[in-house]
């Protein structure tokens, strides 16, 4: 029954004309689904070639949503932290506290600006890939789609070495050259690494803003400690989740070289 449900929601959606009555029918947009939804959109008998480029594009517009999603919450978060400790500041400041001088202000102040316009980056970010992923699947921007709650992840996979890889390029008689294929082994190799620094990183930077939040909440903190830890926090990441959707992508290429698929 929910399967032909889904099929009479999708062909609705395909029609372009359709305007729902309901929000409690949802589409499921998870990647396998995508994907195929793309792929049944090209005209019958498209080149090989099409349909890797085609599969490739729909996990590029994927994956970017779902790093943009994973993004807001953290840049909320170091916002919100912002604001409050502009308060806190100012509290102390007229209160004579030695330690909160106007200099300290104004770089709280100058880092809530930013994690406000980073967060309206962010969330545009998150609007263009999604309309770019409904325009990929032929769906309306109005379909009331839904994707899995869990984010972004790194896929599963086991490492290839460029061996395995050419070797499986060849059997699958795939079209790229050898130095395309290693360039790509390398790449997701470089990806696997930073990825790995990138969570330690992470993991790092949470730490110290958490002191430095404790410590600028009891009053023994300086506005300068904390305003570092709160930008350090924010990049790192920032760059963390953009390590993880590098990750994915750099998968998505391999598989696309080797016409064959590396996750477990």
């Amino acid at each position: 029954m929910r399967k032909i449900l889904f099929l009479v929601i999708l062909s609705l959606c395909l029609s372009h004309d359709t305007v729902w009555a309901s929000e409690t029918e949802k589409i499921q947009l998870n990647l396998k689904v995508c994907v195929e939804m793309a792929l049944k959109r090209l005209p019958e008998g498209s080149s090989p070639v099409k349909v890797a480029d085609t599969s490739l594009e729909v996990k590029e517009y994927y994956y970017r949503y779902l790093m943009n999603r994973e993004m807001i919450d953290f840049v909320r978060e170091v916002k919100d932290n912002f604001e409050t400790s502009v308060e806190k500041a100012e509290e102390r400041f007229d209160e004579e506290d030695t330690e909160i001088s106007q200099s300290d202000i104004l770089k709280l102040k100058l880092g809530f600006v930013g994690a406000r316009k980073d967060l309206n980056q962010i969330e545009k970010g998150m609007a263009r890939a999604k309309a770019a992923l409904l325009d990929a699947l032929g769906l309306p921007r109005n379909a009331p789609v839904e994707f899995p709650k869990k984010g972004l992840r790194m896929i599963k996979i086991t490492m290839p070495s460029l061996d395995d890889s050419l070797e499986m390029a060849k059997k699958n008689n795939s079209t790229f050259s050898s130095a395309e294929i290693e360039k790509r082994v390398i790449d997701l190799q470089e990806k696997k690494e930073n990825s790995t620094l990138l969570k330690e990183g992470r993991k790092y930077a949470r730490g110290l803003m958490v002191v430095a939040l404790a410590n600028f909440d009891m009053g023994i903190g300086e506005g300068k400690d904390l305003f570092e830890s709160l930008y350090i926090y924010n990049r790192s990441v920032r760059d963390y989740v953009k390590g993880v959707y590098e990750f994915n992508m750099a998968v998505a290429k391999l598989v696309q070289c080797l016409n064959g698929s590396i996750t477990q």
